[in-house]
């Protein structure tokens, strides 16, 4: 008699998981952000008042159009301290991001944007235009988070008094660049 055949074992089919915007390079995100803002230019105590340091916080909103490119809304918020105020430093911005190396746990990137800016507080409050430019880099922790840091130069003109006690006119304008320390943790959908 002829033995009977092994019946052949196929493995079980394994479960394929959803592919995260972090593995597919595409997607949106959405993060928190904590800056560390220097306020320079003409706010350095020889135009008007110096301006302290200062940390703030903010929000991410942002989406990967590929591993490389990505776009992004920014607004976040500083406590600072000048002759003794407590002053605010707000921004809301538009930016681009390039990562010139998309692949791996480390991505090194570019930062570009624009956005508007306030500096100031209820008494009197300048607003203003401005650029972003930078450079960081993106740590891909987990599947679907990611911890940031980026060294980010805000280039401010300050054209407009968008509040004040009394009736006052800027005359000329004010620049207020700014030196931002920027850490993030955002959360890839």
């Amino acid at each position: 008699p002829v033995p009977a055949a092994a019946a052949a074992v196929k493995p079980p089919p394994q479960a394929v998981a959803a592919e995260s915007s972090q593995r597919s390079g595409s997607g949106a995100y959405f993060g928190i952000q904590v800056p560390y803002n220097s306020i320079d230019g003409d706010f350095d105590g020889t135009n008007m008042p110096e301006v302290d340091s200062g940390v703030g916080f903010g929000l991410i909103l942002g989406y990967h159009f590929s591993p490389q490119f990505g776009m992004e809304l920014d607004w976040a918020s500083s406590g600072h301290n000048s002759v003794g105020a407590d002053i605010d430093f707000d921004e809301f911005s538009l930016n681009m991001k390039f990562s010139f190396l998309p692949d791996g746990s480390a991505r090194p990137f570019l930062f570009a944007g624009i956005g508007t800016f306030t500096l100031g507080d209820s008494s009197l409050t300048f607003g203003g235009t401005g650029y972003n430019l930078g450079f960081g880099v993106d740590f891909h922790v987990g599947d679907q988070n990611s911890i940031g840091l980026a060294l980010i130069r805000k280039i401010i003109t300050s054209d407009e008094i968008t509040k004040s006690e009394i009736p006052l006119t800027l005359v000329g304008d004010l620049e207020g660049d700014t030196t931002s320390i920027r850490f993030d943790f955002t959360h890839h959908f």
